[in-house]
């Protein structure tokens, strides 16, 4: 089984609508990626750093858990060789590039919002600190974040 860094599973209602988009966005990376399942409210449904080298039984197990309708994955370091190995695995859904442009200073804000530091810790601005662990899965996050964003003011726009 693949090494999981760190999982956070949200439960959502039970009462979701039918019809909700929901995705698996992808923070592709050299050593390690981040996922995370979001739906269109932008629930996250699922989150988690894996090594890139079990990325795909990791993508497998995500996709028949949670039946997105398509891989989000960022345009950063990695990108072009993980879409070539997914294309060419069993998986057969859809994949979108987004462009990845500051999602990891938006992951590392996130991630302090939601982990902040204790202890002589918060006397430190966190602009100036390192998160203690792997923060891929908030980058994977804010990716699906833009999605939807973007599917948003498209809609509105039309």
């Amino acid at each position: 089984m693949a090494e999981v860094f760190n999982e956070k599973v949200s439960e959502g209602p039970h009462t979701m609508k039918e019809a909700e988009e929901v995705i698996l966005s992808l923070d592709p990376g050299k050593e390690k990626c981040g996922l995370a399942v979001v739906s269109e409210t932008l629930l996250v449904k699922a989150r988690r750093v894996v090594q890139t080298s079990a990325i795909l039984d990791e993508l497998e197990a995500l996709i028949k858990k949670y039946g997105p309708r398509k891989i989000l994955i960022g345009s950063g370091t990695f990108s072009k060789k993980l879409r070539s190995l997914i294309k060419g695995s069993a998986i057969t859904l859809p994949l979108e590039v987004i462009d990845e442009k500051h999602s990891t200073e938006e992951a590392r804000r996130k991630y302090f919002r939601e982990n902040p530091p204790r202890g002589l810790w918060r006397l430190i601005p966190t602009t100036l600190q390192v998160p203690p662990k792997a923060y891929d899965d908030y980058a994977a996050i804010v990716l699906a974040e833009k999605y939807f964003g973007e599917v948003k003011r498209n809609e509105n726009s039309a």
